[in-house]
This record gives C-alpha cells, structure tokens and sequence, in this order.
C-alpha cells in the first residue's frame, strides 16, 4: 500500500535523552520532548517511498512488523554518501510524515530499527540504492505531535 510520503528523516540515537520506547500502542510522542534536535531529511524518490505496519500475534502477547522501504537516486555516489553510509550500522530513529499532515516515528533508543542499503545496478548516468528500515516492537509505529 503507498502511503502518501511527503518526507523521510532521521534522528542519531545519541541526541535523544529520554526514553518513550515502553510507550503503550497507539500513543503519541512529542518531537520537542522526545526528539530534541534537527533531523537530517533524505532525499528520497517519492514514488518509490512505502510505510506498513503489520500486527502480530503469538503465545507471548502481540507485537508490531513496521517496515519503510525507499529509493535514494542520484548522479553520483558522493551525493548519496551523506544519507546512505553513515545510517549503516549506526542506530537511529526515523521519522516519517505523510501527505495527510501525519507524522510518525519509527524505534525509539531501547527498540532501534534496522536500516539496509543495497546497491541498484547502476546506469550510466544515475545510482540507485534500495533502502529498508525494519522494526519488530510492542508498541509499532507511534505518532508524532508538535
């Protein structure tokens, strides 16, 4: 399902303080409070950008499959260097507003995403990766207020 994604960010674990990862599902986190900071945006190719969020259940209780995928493209690898290389292997949290005037974010700093990069087969003129932000947590995607 596409979701209507305006806008892609990212927030280094490091800059946030306090904690909303035990936050109940459903809940609605502060960016002043919880998300101190400017986040860095990506560039991403807007038709290629998709949010789900898929519940689970099992023996143990409930827990949440939230998956970004997107697409970075540029004329070169040191456009894209900045917003790829640094979020491999870093921890992060990722916030995602919507078309619809929506927004939220994706881990918190004691359930932090994954993020995948891969390498498209590049033309002559443009490079290409395929990005993924994966997170399996209890309280899934949380909305973000001002």
């Amino acid at each position: 399902m596409k979701t209507g994604i305006r806008k892609i960010s990212f927030l280094s674990l490091s800059s946030i303080t306090t904690d909303y990862g035990m936050m109940p599902r459903g809940s609605s986190v502060s960016r002043s409070t919880y998300l101190p900071g400017t986040p860095t945006s990506i560039p991403f190719t807007m038709e290629s950008a998709d949010l789900t969020e898929q519940w689970n259940h099992n023996d143990q209780g409930s827990f949440s499959d939230v998956t970004l995928s997107f697409q970075v493209r540029a004329d070169d690898r040191e456009t894209v260097r900045p917003y790829i290389h640094p979020l491999c292997g870093r921890r992060a949290v990722f916030i995602v507003d919507l078309v619809n005037g929506q927004s939220f974010v994706i881990g918190s700093p004691s359930a932090p995403p994954t993020f995948t990069a891969s390498d498209v087969v590049s033309g002559i003129s443009q490079i290409a990766y395929n990005c993924k932000v994966a997170l399996k947590s209890l309280h899934g995607l949380l909305s973000l207020s001002e």
